[in-house]
């Protein structure tokens, strides 16, 4: 199950497509951006990037989510 987060007012929506069809067919790849296997991110929702293990980014996001 995907669904998408919103800002203001935080929401939460359950959609009907995978992350690969948004990826791929309806998201601007020049605002969105695949970081992993589970999340896309609007490039304006990265507040900070931090140093983390084995040379990899930890990305803080608005609005925050639970998963590292």
């Amino acid at each position: 199950m995907a669904y998408i987060i919103t800002r203001q007012p935080s929401r939460k929506y359950i959609i009907d497509y995978t992350l690969d069809e948004l990826e791929k067919i309806q998201l601007d790849p020049s605002i969105f951006y695949r970081i992993n296997r589970k999340f896309i991110v609007n490039i304006d929702s990265i507040e900070e990037a931090r140093q983390y293990v084995n040379s990899r980014l930890k990305l803080v996001l608005n609005p925050p989510t639970d998963v590292d």
